[in-house]
Formats: structure tokens, sequence, C-alpha cells
């Protein structure tokens, strides 16, 4: 079976008789960024809850890496590949710094928690494997420091990286992340920006939903546009911010100052 990645067709939602969704369908491949842009209120979160299983859509089909899992939960997403970042902070508080990284790598260890609890060698084996995985990301986003500090006492934006990491030690093959760099300084915003390029290099289908449309156009290589639950327009990063129907719904006089990475 071919991985197709992330694969959105006709999806329509509504929430007491107000249509959030209508007929969206877009894909997000293997080994490449799609972002997802638009207004707020243009439904990008509520297209991410459905992807991620945590909501159902009133009509329409999501699959991941080829299979079907319009009606299965965030778990068996999970157990397919497709991992979830949020845009409220996501942390494991009460644990360390290396504890929140090392509980992704435990996700696809395939040990499990509790062998780990009783202590059964192939546990042992695994906790070495997660510990050696979270102490190298940690050591890419510059958080090798912090490793044993309590993940509660970082600042917001290292929090955020924290979380990141996390999903990123899970090895996803379908990544969301919604509005990863919300609120966090320049600095880490680079970092971000390194890590969900190369999440897609190493073979990925990352869908981001973001705001920041300096890192969208540097970093995208498709972008679909949102607009009042409406699949705007879709492209290359040159054509979306040229396109005066996006100009116009979201971008406007800024979009001469966005210059994709792509465009000579």
């Amino acid at each position: 079976m071919t991985d197709e990645g992330l694969v959105i067709t006709g999806i329509s939602k509504s929430f007491g008789g107000v249509r959030v969704l209508r007929d969206v369908s877009l894909r997000a491949r293997p080994g490449a960024v799609t972002a997802l842009i638009g207004p707020n209120g243009a439904g990008k979160t509520t297209l991410a809850n459905i992807v991620s299983g945590f909501e159902r859509p009133d009509a329409g089909r999501i699959d991941v890496s080829g299979h079907d899992l319009t009606r299965r939960g965030p778990d068996r997403r999970a157990t397919a590949g497709l991992a979830r970042t949020f845009q409220n902070l996501e942390i494991f508080t009460g644990l360390t710094v290396i504890d929140n990284v090392v509980m992704g790598a435990y996700g696809r260890g395939g040990a499990g928690l509790l062998s780990a609890v009783v202590g059964l060698p192939r546990a042992r084996r695994a906790d070495r494997r997660a510990r050696a995985a979270a102490e190298e990301l940690l050591d890419r986003f510059g958080l090798t420091a912090l490793a044993d500090a309590p993940v509660e006492s970082l600042p917001f934006g290292q929090a955020k990286l924290v979380e990141l990491a996390r999903v990123l030690a899970l090895e996803p093959r379908v990544v969301v992340l919604d509005e990863p760099v919300a609120g966090l300084p320049a600095e880490s915003v680079r970092a971000v920006g390194e890590q969900v390029t190369r999440m897609a290099g190493a073979g990925a289908a990352v869908l981001l939903i973001e705001h920041n449309m300096r890192l969208v156009m540097e970093i995208s290589d498709h972008i679909a546009v949102l607009d009042h639950g409406e699949l705007l327009m879709e492209g290359e990063p040159a054509e979306v911010r040229a396109d005066p129907r996006v100009i116009e719904a979201y971008l406007g006089p800024d979009a001469d100052r966005i210059a994709p990475r792509r465009e000579s």
C-alpha cells in the first residue's frame, strides 16, 4: 500500500446549526510541509480536531497513511502514526524536561508503560532507547542543560520546544502542528522551523496551521487557504501570496513584504 500521507476528503461540520466547515478537501503529502492558513474563525482548528479524532465530521473522510480513520478515535490514529500539537501548551507537569520527551519515545517503543513499571527486560531495553532518543532531541533543541528541570519551571517558549520534541520522539508519519510558534521569541521560531523542515525531510507528512506568515512562506511546500469554512485556494507559496482573494481575505497590505523561499 502506497503511503498517501494525510488525505482529507469532503469534510463538513456544523455546531448548533452554524456551518463551520463546508466540503473541505486537501492533502498533506509525505516529505512535505503543507500549511493551512486563514483568518481567525475560518475553521482551521476544527479541521485539526477532526483530523486528530477529537471531533467527528458531519460528512467526509479522513485517511492517514492509506487507512480510513474517519470513525476512529485519537488512540487509533496515534497507532496509525498521527501526532498532534495544540494551540494551548500540552506538557506533563510534575515530570522533568527529559521525562516529557521520553514519554513520546515510549509511544513508539513497543514495550508499553505497564511493562516499564514491572521492570521486564524488554522494557528496560526500550527505556534505554527512549532516553537516548530523548537526549538527542534535547540536544537538537538546545535543551540539554535543562534536561532534569521540572518542565513547569520553564518559560513558555522553552516549554513549547519540549512539546514539539515529544511529538518528534514519536517519529510520526503524519503530524498536525496547530500554531506551534505562537508566543515564541524569534530564536525559538527559527528552531521550530528548522525541526519542522527536518521532520518533513525524514518523510513525515506535515500539516502546519500557523499565523506567522514569514515562517509559513519560508518552510512550506504547499499552502491551503481556508475562509469562512471553505477552501478558498491552494498552491505553492508564491501563488498563494500573489492571489488577490488571499490578499483580501487574509494577508492584506503586508503581502508584498512576505517572500516565499522559492521566489526568485
